[in-house]
């Protein structure tokens, strides 16, 4: 999916209005579109999707004060039910960031921020947590770049990582949607978990705050999770 195509299709999802009934009963956390479950698919037929919304990269441990990163995202990936009951997967396969504003991160010489994504794809599995069910995600890479005239001046890796005592994934939960105008999103909450500055063993460590919504690709589904 190319980038522009995934820009240009956010603007034309609040058009579709599905109505979508009561999540579903118990067991392991799965998919759903406009209702159902997502029928178990091998792994050649994932549900492609895509998620949008301004996301916070906030500076909580070894960083100066106040040092944030917020941007408008849009991601495309894609879903699925395995077999045998188990829980539902995904991948992360793009992100685009946009407008990105920053405070106390970058030196005061810079004059622009991004974010760019490496190590995609990332990927995803569905997780109960008491009532709450959460998208934990792991191999997550994010590089705030600090441009000067155009050039990146310097740049910080911001990761998860399975040997963290900390950081080991993002897991943000999951809350039902009712429409395409009120569509299913992730909300990272203080318990969805922080990333850690490669390299740094936890010593400089953000969390994430905001949402994003979440829509199926091909017809505009209304995605969600029980």
């Amino acid at each position: 999916m190319s980038k522009k195509l995934l820009l240009s299709v956010c603007p034309l999802l609040a058009t579709a209005g599905l109505a979508l009934g009561p999540p579903a009963a118990q067991g392991a956390p799965l998919w759903h579109a406009n209702g159902p479950p997502i029928p178990p698919s091998p792994p050649e037929t994932p549900t492609p999707v895509i998620a949008w919304g301004t996301l916070t990269l906030k500076i909580v441990a070894g960083g100066p004060p106040g040092g944030e990163v917020t941007c408008h995202n849009a991601l495309a990936g894609d879903v699925s039910n395995p077999a045998a009951g188990s829980a539902g997967v995904g991948e992360v396969e793009e992100l685009v960031t946009a407008e990105c504003e920053s405070s106390s991160v970058c030196p005061p010489s810079a004059t622009g921020t991004m974010v760019t994504p490496e190590s995609l794809p990332w990927p995803l599995e569905l997780v109960a947590s008491g009532s709450v069910i959460r998208a934990k995600t792991t191999g997550i890479k994010l590089v705030v770049e600090c441009l000067k005239g155009g050039t990146v001046e310097s740049a910080i890796g911001f990761v998860t990582n399975p040997g963290s005592a900390c950081c080991k994934a993002l897991q943000p939960m999951f809350k039902h949607g009712t429409s395409a105008l009120h569509p299913g999103f992730v909300e990272f909450d203080p318990a969805s978990g922080e990333v850690e500055v490669e390299g740094s063993v936890g010593a400089i460590r953000a969390k994430v705050e905001g949402e994003l919504k979440y829509l199926g690709f091909t017809e505009q589904e209304i995605i969600n999770v029980s």
